[in-house]
Order: C-alpha cells, then sequence, then structure tokens
C-alpha cells in the first residue's frame, strides 16, 4: 500500500482532540483542497510503498491503541483501505478516519468514527460533495465544515437543514483565512447543535508540520 508517514501524536481537532492517536497517512488524493495542510500527499507517484505486515509493526511501536486513518484521500485506495481497517480492528484498535467526502463510505468496514467533510463553497470543491452519505453518519460520527467566510457558514446551515445528521457537527476556520472569534459567535448564537473545532496542533507545533 501506498503510505505517506506514520507517527504518533495526539488527534489535533475534533470530538476526539488531545487523545494520543497513531495516524496513518495514505499517499495520493484526488482532490487537492485549496484549504488543505498535508499537500505533500496528493501526489500518488509519491510516498512508500510498504506491505501490511510493515504497516502494522510500525503502528504497534507505539502504546496508543487509537488510530486514526488519514490522507491523502483513504478512500481513494479502496483495497488497501479495508485490509488496514481489518487488520487494525483485529489488533484491538479503535479506529477512526477521516475523508474529504468525494467518495461513498464503505460502512460495513470496522470504522469507529468516520470523521467526513463537507466541502464549502471557498474551498471550490463544493463539486464533490456526496450528500447521500450524510444519511448513513452514526451519532458517533463526525461531519465537518472547514469555513473561510460568512457564506460559507450561511452554506453549511443549509445542508444541516436539508440534511439533519445524527452524527457530530464540527465547523473549523480555514486557518488565517477567517476570524476564529467570527465563527465562535456564528456558531454558538446560529448552530449551538455543533461545536467549534480548532486545530490545536498547529498552535502546539508550527503549522504544517509533518508528524504532529
Amino acid at each position: 500500500m501506498k503510505i505517506s508517514e506514520i507517527f504518533y501524536s495526539i488527534q489535533g481537532e475534533g470530538v476526539y482532540t488531545g487523545v494520543p492517536m497513531v495516524f496513518i497517512r495514505f499517499q495520493g488524493c484526488p482532490f487537492r483542497c485549496v484549504w488543505c495542510d498535508s499537500q505533500y500527499t496528493w501526489d500518488f507517484g509519491g510516498g512508500d510503498e510498504m506491505p501490511l505486515d510493515a504497516v502494522l509493526d510500525t503502528v504497534a511501536r507505539w502504546p496508543a491503541r487509537h488510530a486514526c486513518i488519514t490522507g491523502g484521500e483513504p478512500l481513494a485506495h479502496l483495497r488497501d483501505f479495508l485490509a488496514l481497517a481489518a487488520a487494525l480492528k483485529e489488533r484491538g484498535y479503535w479506529i477512526e478516519v477521516e475523508t474529504a467526502g468525494g467518495h461513498r463510505l464503505p460502512t460495513d468496514a470496522p470504522i469507529d468514527c468516520w470523521v467526513m467533510d463537507v466541502k464549502c463553497p471557498d474551498s471550490s470543491m463544493e463539486r464533490i460533495n456526496k450528500y447521500g452519505e450524510i444519511a448513513g453518519l452514526r451519532p458517533q460520527d463526525q461531519l465537518k465544515f472547514v469555513v473561510a467566510s460568512r457564506a460559507d457558514f450561511d452554506f453549511a446551515l443549509g445542508v444541516l437543514a436539508e440534511h439533519r445528521p445524527r452524527c457530530h457537527v464540527l465547523f473549523a476556520p480555514a486557518f488565517e483565512q477567517l476570524d476564529t472569534a467570527d465563527l465562535a459567535e456564528w456558531t454558538k448564537n446560529e448552530a449551538p447543535q455543533a461545536r467549534l473545532s480548532i486545530q490545536i496542533h498547529k498552535y502546539i507545533w508550527e503549522p504544517n508540520r509533518r508528524g504532529v
């Protein structure tokens, strides 16, 4: 399987912010969102080919029992993703998956928490959204909107009103594009069922640093 990096850190955003996790990044993403903070994972020709056993051996070096499969776009590597998820679950890992929202979710995979994006208009990636997948998200899953403007926030409110997800809803400010205080005010006043999600790893370590 094509792997960009495997590292041990804390989860920097979402419901499980602060939880120590092993991160497995697949190499290769077809979407190339403007707000992506791991553009080095885009190229399908980059990264390293690793057999499944080598990936599992690397993950096992660290004490955490939480694993986050991310990318790149993990669902662009569906066969390898499914094999990895099954193997991690067999070894007793709790598994979170971060996906850009441009693929159908393999809901029969043994995933404890899906974190699915809905791309807002300022990302120029709204066309990839698979709105039909929102209905399949469970209460323990997460639906994330990266918000760069008031127009993006209004768009997100419209999606929520139409699709009424059962899962956690996250509003994340596009880094250095939106005043976080503005998004906090909008969230508490207009979407109290949601939560503000800030990428704390960018404040603990420098932005866009690898391996954190």
